[in-house]
């Protein structure tokens, strides 16, 4: 993840880059932080921002115009405006802006739009199954749960079942940490999609999956962190 500031001022643009590299260490997240000091430079490296802090008011290029031309050239970037003149409120809405915070910075506040992005990320990464030998790319998010036998693991993708030759250890590194616990040997779970936990039974809305006895003090802490960080959605 690449976070970019755009601020013609200098020493705000240093006072922000360290409340947002304190937020990325607080939390643990994978990002780099880098500066611009006008609209031009930034739009030079845009491809390569994924969130992007962006002053309204600047000389030349201002952040209206440079949001403008953001959407054109990367329509997947966040865009936070920052600002001290809440009159300039409406106006990121042209740019379809997803925070909008306020000089002097408020470090609560922009933690809260940093993890409020960090969450719409959560699983989105591609994984390739198979069915019928046939490929298939999946969002981790919309596979429910896993299931190994051995050689080969199963995974469940809206109701319908897919495979791939490959095993739990495996899958526990290249998924989503965020989104998928091992309860057991056998069963990777995708905790947006539990709606119950009864002793040491995970309940899925058409599965039911049991915890081993040494997970189980595991699972609740992971769970109820879960729980707090992201909700579960399904």
């Amino acid at each position: 993840m690449k976070i970019g500031i755009c601020d013609d001022e200098p020493l705000v643009l240093q006072s922000l880059k360290r409340i947002i590299e304190k937020c990325i260490e607080k939390n643990g997240w994978l990002a780099e932080v880098l500066t611009f000091l006008s609209g031009a430079d930034l739009l030079e490296k845009m491809s390569e921002i994924d969130i992007i802090f962006l002053d309204i008011d600047m000389p030349d290029l201002d952040g209206i115009e440079t949001g403008r031309q953001i959407l054109n050239t990367n329509k997947n970037c966040k865009i936070i405006i920052e600002s001290g003149r809440v009159d300039k409120f409406k106006e990121s809405f042209k740019i379809r802006a997803f925070r909008f915070i306020t000089k002097p910075f408020d470090i609560l506040e922009i933690e809260e739009a940093l993890q409020a992005i960090w969450h719409l990320n959560i699983g989105v990464d591609i994984i390739d199954v198979y069915d019928n030998r046939i490929p298939y790319p999946v969002c981790h998010r919309d596979i429910s749960y896993i299931i190994s036998y051995g050689s080969f693991s199963e995974f469940m993708v809206r109701n319908k079942r897919f495979r791939k030759d490959i095993s739990l250890n495996e899958l526990e590194k290249i998924l989503d940490k965020n989104l998928f616990y091992r309860p057991n040997r056998q069963y990777l779970v995708n905790m947006l999609y539990i709606v119950g936990v009864e002793n040491d039974i995970i309940q899925l809305k058409d599965k039911n999956i049991k915890i081993s006895r040494r997970k189980k003090k595991s699972f609740e802490i992971t769970f109820m962190d879960f729980d707090l960080k992201y909700g579960r959605s399904r």
